[in-house]
């Protein structure tokens, strides 16, 4: 009996790991780098679509300045009509130019090579600046305007996050150790 609480102890930690490790840094970063930086004011929505070399992802962040609050929604294919895969919560902008920080409620499942589109859109009243850039746009995708049109030479400067390996690892491990006593018990 002491054992199960102690392996269930140790599962439950894991899990609050998980929790803890979806706010550490971006470990991709797709489009940082650029010829000149644009200001151009979004309006109540914008979008980046990306392809993925990796198989999910749990976070992305976007250079925003507003005076709002603003959520992220992760779109299957280019532009707003696919299917909505996952959301943020609802972020707080800075007032500043930084880098907005948004962590999805869930990690879906994404296939690399295909496209998918970020949508940040803005909660309350006013729109926001975004910083982007028009003279190295980024290959993997297009920014969209809040009217859902493609702009193809102009992109806005993100990056993706996706879920540590080794925090995987550790729920993968608690998981089974926890199989592995119960057959023990057979």
């Amino acid at each position: 009996m002491k054992v199960n609480v102690l392996i269930a102890i140790a599962y439950a930690s894991c899990l609050l790991f998980i929790g803890q490790a979806s706010a550490s840094p971006i470990s991709v970063v797709d489009q940082q780098s650029f010829g000149g930086t644009i200001g151009f004011v979004a309006g109540a929505s914008f979008g980046q679509s990306f392809t993925p070399s990796f198989t999910s992802i749990d976070a992305a962040e976007f250079q925003i300045v507003g005076f709002s609050d603003a959520r992220l929604d992760l779109y299957e294919g280019s532009g707003f009509g696919g299917a909505l895969l996952a959301s943020s919560a609802d972020t707080p902008l800075a007032a500043l130019p930084s880098m907005t920080h948004f962590d999805l409620t869930t990690s879906p499942t994404l296939t690399p090579g295909s496209v998918y589109t970020m949508r940040v859109v803005g909660i309350g009243t006013g729109s926001f600046l975004l910083f982007g850039d028009t003279s190295n746009p980024y290959a993997g995708g297009s920014y969209f305007h809040d009217s859902g049109n493609a702009w193809s030479s102009t992109d806005s400067k993100f990056s993706e996050g996706v879920p540590e390996p080794a925090t995987m690892s550790l729920l993968a491990l608690g998981g089974l150790a926890i199989l592995r006593k119960r057959r023990r018990r057979s």
